[in-house]
């Protein structure tokens, strides 16, 4: 076979191979899958706290529900610019700051407006430690979801990846909870809401390491 046929052919069986999937058609339908999943969870576990309408009309709920939300968005972004191999991981990192500080200025904000005695109640609130333990829960299998999705991608960090996947299931799981918990300071968010959210991007972290290499 002369090269020119060789190559021909190479390209025609190339072309016939099906596609992967996109990745961000898969992550889109992780991310509902694992909002219906943690909400049926949150559902016959928690459920919703009964102030939940008057709570929607205060800012300190609201920012809470916000932050989770604009994280959720944000990670879901770097993920999707993390799949190709051409991004660079702090170039795309950068969107994840808009979430930070958010609750930075929330933060500071309620140090300026609330008494200093008043700090250490509104920061360890009322279990902290469910608080973590119950986002933690209800992120699990969207994070499962989620790393199923980004396999369709192509990282070059697969740990870093998984980490931004972790971030993703976090804030998801947070931002369900978020309906449940009745601490709103920034205060307990910052501490409480972030350590939970961050363990599981080391989850993340460590379960892509293995799962998202290619």
């Amino acid at each position: 076979m002369r090269t020119d046929e060789l190559i021909n052919t190479l390209v025609a069986d190339h072309a016939a191979q099906p596609g992967p999937k996109p990745v961000g058609h898969g992550l889109v339908m992780a991310i509902i899958g694992g909002l219906a999943i943690s909400y049926a969870l949150f559902s016959l576990t928690l459920g919703v706290r009964p102030d939940f309408i008057s709570a929607l009309g205060t800012w300190r709920y609201d920012m809470k529900l916000g932050v989770n939300l604009v994280l959720m968005i944000a990670a879901t972004w770097v993920a999707l610019r993390l799949s190709r191999p051409t991004a660079t991981s702090l170039t795309a990192m950068r969107a994840l700051m808009v979430p930070v500080l958010l609750l930075l200025a929330a933060v500071l904000y309620e140090l300026v407006t609330v008494s200093v005695s008043a700090w250490p109640s509104r920061a360890m609130g009322v279990n902290g430690v469910m608080c973590v333990a119950s986002i933690l829960f209800l992120s699990l299998l969207p994070l499962t979801a989620t790393i199923y999705a980004l396999r369709q991608g192509a990282p070059t960090s697969p740990a870093v990846m998984g980490a931004v996947g972790g971030l993703l299931a976090g804030s998801l799981g947070a931002t369900v909870f978020a309906m449940h918990c009745t601490n709103d300071s920034p205060l307990f968010v910052a501490i409480w809401y972030a350590l939970a959210i961050g363990l599981m991007s080391i989850f993340g972290l460590l379960v892509g390491k293995r799962a998202l290499r290619w």
